[in-house]
């Protein structure tokens, strides 16, 4: 997934969130449009009314840590990563679909349905949706 269709389904989302059935940008818009629309639409979206940031799922997020991905590129150097240590454990459920946490409002197409997930709230979503999303970053993973 491209970062400009990263950005148009998270306007999607948005707009599907606030009742906007037209589209508000169109094959030629920027990414820096995108951004600002983005900026604009979260905006007018109410705060979270029960206050508790999760969908429901049963999962208490304060016992979660944030799991993102980082360029190689951006550690310092020397820095080694090693993957023989017994790390936190990626939250899955029966299915093998990763918990996620959206930072920004999004709309992925998990198993073949929509999903839509309001930033700050929670979703399982298969695997490789999960991952294009932490690696788009616009949304974390969940690890016990």
């Amino acid at each position: 997934m491209s970062q400009k269709t990263a950005l148009q389904a998270h306007i999607d989302g948005l707009c599907e969130q606030l009742g906007i059935s037209d589209k508000p940008y169109k094959d030629d818009t920027t990414i820096k449009e995108l951004e600002k629309l983005i900026d604009e639409l979260e905006t007018q979206i109410p705060d979270d009314t029960d206050g508790d940031g999760t969908d429901g799922e049963g999962t208490d997020d304060t016992d979660l840590t944030e799991i993102t991905m980082v360029d190689e590129s951006a550690l310092p150097p020397g820095a080694v990563i090693r993957d023989d240590l017994d790390g936190p454990e990626v939250v899955a459920n029966a299915n093998g679909d990763l918990l996620i946490k959206a930072d920004v409002s999004i709309q992925l197409l998990s198993r073949g349905e929509r999903v839509f997930i309001p930033a700050g709230d929670t979703a399982y979503v298969e695997e490789s949706v999960a991952l294009d999303a932490v690696a788009e970053k616009v949304a974390v993973l969940l690890a016990k």
